[in-house]
């Protein structure tokens, strides 16, 4: 039995698609302890694992911030976490990590520990983010990050490093940091303007500079997207992937593990005489009312059957009146009411995209965040349904947009390509082989209990 060590970032879209292979590593014998917040206890308990809290930093407004801040923000991360946890995997003594891409902090640890890691996508894999960068507005400067000669070394002394963080907008110097010093010497000035903030690596008390410490140098924000390990688990069918470069061997494309419906939550049926559409912004950036209340118009007293979620930050009754055809919730159970569903307007999230398209379902995609664009663009380019702008989006774009996926027979049938391409994707079990047979082949044999022999 093997002990493996799990690190992920605290939203639904990225713990969710792990739960079906940390089941299956634990059916398999594996000891699996899972870093996450606490409103994942319960469900991570629920598929065996062991259950451990770190405080994180991130906020939903954090993943709406440009790439280069983002970056920015996951490496400020990681000098957050990293302290919290380190010592406590290290005594745990796992035998290897596995980590979600977007937690630096998996990353460190492993270089720290010196052991086998596994990378995790939710969403679509290495080499996108110029083109989520494309998607991502900012008004600050962008940030760069380098590690530049503060001056010219004398000889026989170490060359010092220093950190050009510009426009993360958050505080002067990142946590473990401190003010530095412009770089001097031929080659060396850094880039001026608004925003720059020079940073240099505080020693830590035992002397190391932290990116010594975690073997982690970072020259590029895009190094901290665009990185692989040897084991790369995507949880997308291969056929859906954005093709932005050619993928080795090292990425296996599992497609999503979509765990079956809770027999206690209610069915949503499908009326004999109305098509069903379901509206859904997910579980992170979902405060619209405007964007509700449009719906409500647009769908309202029509021959559509609505079920609407509207999260939990909204109150119904901010909606005002709500036709008598439209059932709005704050929360409906997405895996039972999407067998039923005819067209779901949805935002987008990797994980609503792949639980419809195993159905078959059209889309109607209104992205509320750069990833979530991506997503939106790889779907009007194969047909599956049609993006709309959240910004310049008017009711009669959402009726036509419905109205089309609906009635043109092409959307249906290019869904259920799809569907067929999950189908045919290993899933959980495939993942677990992978991890297993990676993970396994430096793993040490017991010793043999020869006592009486």
């Amino acid at each position: 039995m093997g002990r493996a060590v799990i690190l992920s970032i605290p939203f639904h879209g990225h713990v969710n698609p792990t739960l079906a292979v940390v089941q299956e590593l634990v059916a398999r014998g594996e000891e699996v302890i899972y870093y996450s917040s606490e409103i994942f206890k319960e469900r991570l308990e629920q598929v065996g694992a062991h259950f451990r809290q770190y405080d994180s930093l991130f906020t939903d407004e954090v993943l709406q911030t440009s790439a280069n801040d983002f970056a920015a923000f996951l490496i400020e991360e990681a000098l957050h976490v990293v302290p919290q946890v380190l010592e406590e995997i290290r005594a745990t003594q796992p035998d290897y990590i596995v980590y979600d891409t977007l937690c630096l902090t998996g990353r460190c640890v492993a270089r720290a520990l010196d052991l086998p890691a596994v990378m995790l996508f939710t969403t679509h894999a290495a080499g996108i983010s110029g083109r989520i960068q494309k998607t991502r507005k900012s008004s600050a400067p962008p940030v760069t990050m380098a590690h530049l000669p503060v001056a010219a070394p004398q000889p026989g002394e170490p060359q010092q490093d220093v950190l050009i963080v510009r426009g993360n907008g958050r505080s002067p110097f990142p946590p473990g940091f401190r003010p530095a010093a412009p770089p001097q010497g031929p080659g060396a000035a850094p880039p001026q303007g608004p925003g720059v903030t020079l940073a240099q690596p505080a020693a830590p008390p035992a002397g190391e500079d932290p990116a010594k410490t975690f073997n982690l140098p970072l020259t590029n924000p895009s190094e901290v997207f665009d990185y692989a390990e040897p084991l790369n688990i995507v949880f997308v069918p291969r056929a859906f992937q954005v093709p932005v470069k050619t993928f080795d061997e090292s990425y296996v494309f599992v497609g999503p593990s979509i765990r079956a419906q809770n027999a206690e939550q209610p069915q949503i049926t499908r009326s004999t005489e109305r098509p069903t559409l379901y509206i859904s912004l997910g579980t992170v950036n979902n405060e619209e009312p405007e964007f509700f209340k449009q719906c409500l118009e647009v769908f309202g007293n029509t021959e559509w059957q609505v079920v609407m979620s509207i999260g939990e930050r909204l109150d119904i009754a901010q909606l005002g009146e709500i036709p008598a055809n439209i059932n709005v919730a704050q929360h409906h159970p997405q895996l039972a009411v999407l067998p039923n569903t005819d067209v779901f307007i949805t935002h987008g999230g990797m994980n609503s995209t792949l639980e419809a398209l195993s159905h078959a379902i059209p889309l109607v995609v209104i992205a509320q965040m750069p990833e979530q664009t991506v997503t939106a663009e790889r779907i009007a380019e194969l047909g599956i349904g049609i993006a709309l702008d959240k910004f310049m989006l008017t009711g009669e774009d959402l009726r036509e947009a419905v109205y089309r996926v609906h009635n043109e027979p092409s959307f249906r049938q290019e869904a259920a390509k799809m569907q067929a391409a999950i189908k045919e994707s290993g899933g959980a079990k495939q993942a677990a082989d992978e991890i297993l047979r990676y993970t396994t082949a430096g793993r040490k044999a017991p010793a043999l209990d020869v006592a009486g022999s």
